[in-house]
């Protein structure tokens, strides 16, 4: 999507917002937006807003939670034509501007600048692009706009078909994914969190890139898998159902409130194989593990619309010794002619390309593989990478590892509990 057609795409969104209501709210909207232009994330800031005022009506929260976001995403864009960057000024400017008549691109000294973008971190996304200027301008103009709201079946109890049409008969009208055979994405922005098929574990919203990158590790039924950084469990799930509930698959993670999400949704989704690790065992061995590394997220921006504001260029080295030895923690656990995938959700080589470049120099036996099990459109070589200009998708990487040593573990996988 061109950026003149993000732009556009937004006039007509927040158009609709009921502007009426503004002046009602204005006080306790510019003391947020200060909190958000300083730092504070929009989303929290939101929060403790709307909880300061129960009595709000629902277009006045709507309104209040369409101007946070909007002035915090777009601030550099109405800095700009404001002159000044304050709280007041940036309001006036979005209201007059975006929500009334946008001003063209003649008005502004480059893109970053009327697509509200750092222009660090645009230079980031030109290098990361390999200096194509007109893709990075896609890519992050296509960040401007909302990701869609999309479902992973659990096909250990449903279909794709069968839970769209069950959608459909409820009123909620959905459409197909094309990269991913378990997606779907909901045509409007429901409460799919109370729907009775969430709440019976038969699907899970997650993103159809990340999706993807679960398929790659190719998981087979009654093989040892370890998702060592599973969080609450989104890609373990989706692992289970690949391992259709046979054999072990181990998550493993530190955050003990997130283990214990993800022992609820398993439950949940009627997922048995898996086992909850809040630690290592040094003879764990396992024939695939993957390693969602934690990273930078630039691949995610479309989902915090001010988090762009909120990092800083030091972000993209950050976690560059936590993501090396979490591979190498990887590589003692797995078993002979076992297989790793690394993924992260950021653009950046140095987390990336680098950073695999780097585990095959500490590890020669170890090779690269082309990744398999996706669509051609999303492999580039030997690496996977989807991005939001191409695939609709937000921005993920993967590099698929195998082991040919010809040493072999004695070590036996830990039993179910």
């Amino acid at each position: 999507m061109t950026a003149e057609a993000v732009v556009r795409a937004t006039h007509t969104r927040i158009r609709e917002a009921p502007w009426d209501v503004l002046p009602s709210i204005r006080p306790e909207l510019l003391a947020a937006l200060e909190f958000v232009l300083s730092g504070q994330a929009a989303e929290t800031t939101l929060d403790r807003l709307l909880r300061a005022h129960r009595d709000w009506s629902s277009e006045q929260r709507r309104m209040a939670a369409e101007a946070l976001f909007g002035v915090g995403l777009w601030r550099r864009r109405l800095a700009h034509l404001a002159g000044e960057p304050g709280a007041a000024a940036l309001l006036d400017t979005y209201v007059r501007d975006l929500a009334g008549t946008p001003a063209p691109f003649s008005d502004f000294p480059d893109w970053p600048t009327a697509l509200s973008w750092p222009e660090w971190l645009a230079d980031h996304v030109r290098t990361e692009l390999l200096g194509n200027d007109s893709e990075a301008m896609a890519l992050c103009a296509t960040m401007n706009l909302k990701g869609p709201i999309t479902a992973r079946i659990n096909p250990l109890l449903t279909t794709r078909d069968a839970l769209r049409a069950e959608l459909t008969a409820q009123g909620l009208q959905t459409t197909a994914a094309t990269h991913s055979p378990l997606a779907f994405h909901f045509d409007t922005r429901p409460n799919v969190l109370g729907l009775p098929a969430h709440r019976e574990g038969r699907f899970e919203i997650q993103d159809e890139g990340s999706q993807l990158l679960g398929l790659l590790l190719q998981a087979k039924p009654d093989e040892s898998v370890l998702d060592l950084c599973a969080g609450a469990g989104g890609k373990t799930l989706l692992l289970a159902a690949e391992m259709e509930n046979r054999g072990l698959l181990y998550a493993f993670d530190t955050d003990l409130k997130k283990v214990g999400r993800l022992e609820q949704r398993t439950r949940q989704a009627r997922v048995t194989n898996v086992r909850p690790l809040y630690a290592l065992p040094p003879t764990l061995r396992c024939d695939r593990i993957f390693v969602d590394a934690p990273c930078s997220a630039l691949g995610v921006l479309r989902r915090g619309p001010d988090v762009r504001f909120r990092i800083a260029p030091e972000t993209l080295t950050a976690l560059l010794e936590v993501q090396a030895g979490l591979l190498d923690t990887a590589a003692r656990h797995l078993h002979e002619r076992g297989r790793i995938v690394y993924a992260t959700c950021t653009l950046n080589r140095a987390e990336n390309e680098a950073q695999v470049e780097a585990f095959l120099g500490r590890h020669p036996d170890f090779h690269p593989i082309a990744p398999a099990g996706v669509p051609a459109d999303t492999t580039d070589g030997l690496a996977f990478r989807c991005l939001p200009h191409r695939h609709g998708t937000d921005g993920f990487y993967a590099a698929v590892l195998e082991r040919d040593l010809s040493s072999r573990s004695d070590a036996a996988p830990i039993p179910m509990r």
